[in-house]
């Protein structure tokens, strides 16, 4: 997992400003990476905008708005008046032009690839437009050169002069520790040695860094991305190969446009580990340097704790996965991703960003993803034998208000890109990776750390279903637990499958011997849905991933649709988050009227589009998720490990309904339970029901804990005072104690003070006996017969 260095190269990204994840709902974004080669980006159209009809789509906005005085792109007609523009290019020295874009107003970049074309001619709409050219040196660590032409009226056909020679104005960055210190790598002798120690931490692990050059109307256009490798001697010069990252412009480009550098690394001692971001002040000669005033950081051990993730082997070795992500208008445009050890002495990880921009320019936050994977003995992999057991994404680590903050977000979706983020009419441009306020929270709120919670299984529907017709059926299902994280456990541990329609069934893990069969049940229930008018049960259980205080926890989802209805698709629980009275993440109260639980749900259907281009090839196509209506709703809760479920009262806060990915919101005190558990745990289960009578019922197991009811504690069991004798109990050299008895759900049955207490009008059953003295409580189990 560690990642393979690049001695002496950079990489030429061209990026469009818009993509998604799609139905797989993958946890880092499409990264198209030109690792040695010559820069062949795609053609592509990269649309920025908001629009009136996509902000009223949503009834709850984000944390950060979008501005909807931008201008909306649109495909444009094929009927559109055009004119041809040719693009004159003169290089320079050892520099070669390896891409070109364009936009016009209103609209947004389009790119080519170049390589060493001295000219190119395209037909564009009248109007004002933006160009844009790249020349890359084929010396190490020689700054790109972007030269700008702006405002060509395009009235006629006409021709623009783009000379690299022009590119004097040079934009580089120096990046600061927290201390101010400049970010700076080893420098090595013609052998290989260390002849100057860096600031930064080196051996195997030496960071990626960016820079991309946006415009403030058009979005990001191209990103240069590589490592910060270590500088050599070259003669007496010094080769810093991240100097390759700088730019050159020509001179009177407008501040509409800027670059923004984004780096990750550790510090020296590699105890914290930084995501880096500083954006220049347009593009003029400049040296920029990120403001340590606005680092923010937290402590590694407060963001997870993988102790609870049963994997069956010893850890050897596990990694961390550092990301910064940008936005534009609350789209995802681009990412850097590092990967690195998890160093034994990582103590903190830590964000510089830019002071919070205004909505018109872009809007950048860091995540810092803790991908934890650990390894066992099986594969041999640099003299050691491994095998990946699980990987754990903690929630998106963003900054607000100086503050390091856990951004939660549908994971479904994916961290980064989000298919959810996509409706019929319009892109969503209003909803920003801040993460949904309602379950998002400040790191120094929080005493839930990623990992130690039973997750939340949810079923989510991706079948296309038209005028009640639905062609095929399928799905996909994620966990998620109450810090908005989630677990893989990477084949480890099998999720359990159940289902069942009219006379047809089938149940098994979720394994290598068992899928052949599993999609083998789906092909066949695929090929009769026309005509199948019953109703279909299906269910999903994971148990044995996450112990919580050393129990094994037990998570599932069960969906019943009724086919013989036009809506076909369940809804769906999707988030559940327990908190304290005083606002911090937990589900570990002291008494009842201490928690309380939170969580959404919606009804959600996926839709399919397509899209074309300007000749009307289809060139894309997105899934997204739409809200159908609120669904009704049912809470129990059930002592531990018994099923004597009770109604918990809930209800809806219709202010913090939040799309994508959630839906509507509901809030319950759990000041009304009065029941004893196991060790004070008891379980949750929420069921969600349509219109149509579809439904899905999400059980958790472990949910949540209540100190003061944990009158069945069986690890604070004395056995050597408190004594059962057939059917009597007492405690050694005691005259006087309080005695209950409880049954298994929790409930006291039976209660007396004295010496001791006769069990034999009981039935028979198993039962905890709880004495009480004036020294100490003892409880002990007991059955009876």
């Amino acid at each position: 997992m560690k990642r393979q260095l690049i001695i002496g190269m950079m990489c030429l990204m061209t990026l469009p400003a818009t993509f998604a994840a799609r139905v797989s709902g993958s946890s880092a974004p499409v990264r198209q990476q030109l690792a040695g080669q010559e820069a062949r980006p795609c053609l592509h159209r990269a649309v920025t905008g908001v629009s009136e009809k996509t902000l009223s789509n949503f009834k709850k906005k984000p944390l950060q708005s979008a501005n909807q005085a931008v201008p909306t792109a649109c495909v444009r007609k094929a009927e559109a008046t055009t004119h041809s523009l040719t693009l004159n290019y003169v290089t320079v020295d050892d520099y070669n032009l390896v891409s070109v874009a364009y936009a016009l107003e209103g609209d947004g970049w389009v790119s080519e690839d170049m390589d060493g074309d001295a000219q190119s001619v395209y037909e564009v709409p009248e109007g004002k437009c933006t160009v844009l050219a790249l020349f890359q040196s084929s010396t190490f660590g020689a700054p790109i050169r972007a030269v700008v032409a702006e405002n060509v009226n395009v009235e006629s056909d006409c021709s623009v002069e783009l000379n690299a020679a022009a590119a004097t104005e040079l934009v580089s960055f120096e990046p600061l520790l927290p201390d101010g210190t400049p970010v700076k790598s080893a420098l090595l002798d013609g052998d290989g040695n260390v002849i100057e120690a860096g600031t930064i931490y080196g051996d195997d692990f030496y960071g990626y860094l960016s820079n991309t050059i946006v415009h403030r109307d058009f979005g990001a256009v191209y990103s240069f991305e590589g490592g910060r490798e270590p500088r050599f001697m070259d003669g007496d010069n010094v080769v810093d190969i991240a100097n390759g990252a700088s730019i050159l412009f020509n001179p009177g480009v407008s501040d509409r446009f800027m670059v923004v550098h984004a780096e990750i690394t550790a510090s020296a001692d590699a105890k914290d580990g930084m995501v880096i971001v500083a954006q220049s002040n347009g593009v003029g000669a400049q040296t920029v340097h990120n403001d340590i005033a606005n680092y923010a950081s937290t402590k590694v051990a407060d963001l997870y704790d993988p102790s609870g993730l049963h994997v069956g082997v010893d850890i050897a070795d596990s990694t961390m996965q550092f990301g910064f992500q940008s936005l534009w208008l609350g789209v995802p445009t681009w990412g850097v991703f590092g990967e690195g050890p998890l160093f034994a002495g990582l103590t903190n990880i830590a964000s510089c960003m830019p002071d919070e921009p205004a909505d018109e320019i872009p809007v950048f936050r860091a995540n810092i993803m803790a991908d934890y994977v650990c390894y066992g003995p099986e594969e041999e992999w640099n003299g050691m034998t491994l095998i990946p057991t699980y990987n754990l994404d903690i929630p998106l680590q963003t900054v607000r208000d100086g503050k390091m903050r856990s951004a939660v977000m549908p994971i479904v979706a994916g961290f980064y890109n989000c298919n959810l983020f996509y409706r019929e009419d319009d892109l969503a441009y209003d909803l920003v990776l801040n993460g949904i306020p309602h379950f998002s929270y400040d790191n120094d709120m929080s005493r839930q750390p990623a990992g130690s919670s039973t997750p939340l299984i949810f079923i989510c529907d991706n079948s296309m279903a038209s005028g009640g017709k639905m062609s095929r059926f399928s799905f996909l299902w994620d966990n998620v637990g109450r810090a908005g994280e989630a677990v893989d456990f990477a084949g480890i541990h099998k999720e359990m499958l159940n289902a069942k329609y009219g006379d047809k069934s089938w149940s098994g893990p979720f394994d290598d011997d068992h899928v052949e069969g599993w999609y083998g049940f789906w092909e066949d229930f695929n090929k009769g849905i026309a005509k199948f008018d019953g109703k279909l049960q299906l269910d999903i259980t994971e148990n044995g991933g996450v112990y919580v205080d050393n129990i094994p926890c037990e998570t599932s989802a069960a969906l019943e649709i009724d086919f013989s209805k036009e809506d076909k698709i369940a809804p769906v629980t999707t988030m559940v988050q327990f908190r304290d009275t005083d606002g911090y993440v937990t589900d570990r109260f002291d008494n009842p009227s201490d928690g309380v639980l939170t969580f959404a749900g919606s009804d959600l259907h996926s839709y399919l589009r397509y899209l074309y281009d300007e000749s009307g090839s289809m060139y894309d196509a997105w899934i997204w998720y739409n809200d159908e209506g609120k669904p009704a709703v049912s809470v129990e809760y059930a002592p531990l490990h018994t099923s004597e479920w009770m109604p918990l009262e809930v209800e809806e806060v219709a202010e913090n309904y939040y799309m994508p990915g959630y839906g509507n919101f509901w809030r319950g005190s759990l000041k009304d339970i009065d029941r004893m558990a196991l060790n004070g745990w008891f379980d949750l289960r929420i069921k969600l029901t349509d219109n149509a009578g579809n439904s899905q019922t999400s059980t958790i197991s472990p949910a949540f804990r209540i100190q003061s009811l944990a009158g069945v504690d069986e690890a604070s069991i004395d056995k050597s005072l408190l004594w059962i004798s057939g059917n009597r109990a007492g405690v050694s050299g005691v005259d006087n104690a309080r005695f209950e008895v409880f049954g298994t759900d929790g409930k006291c049955i039976l209660k007396a003070d004295g010496s001791e207490i006769a069990l034999d009008a009981l039935p028979s059953g198993i039962y905890i006996v709880r004495a009480t003295t004036d020294a100490a409580t003892y409880t002990k189990k007991t059955t009876v017969r």
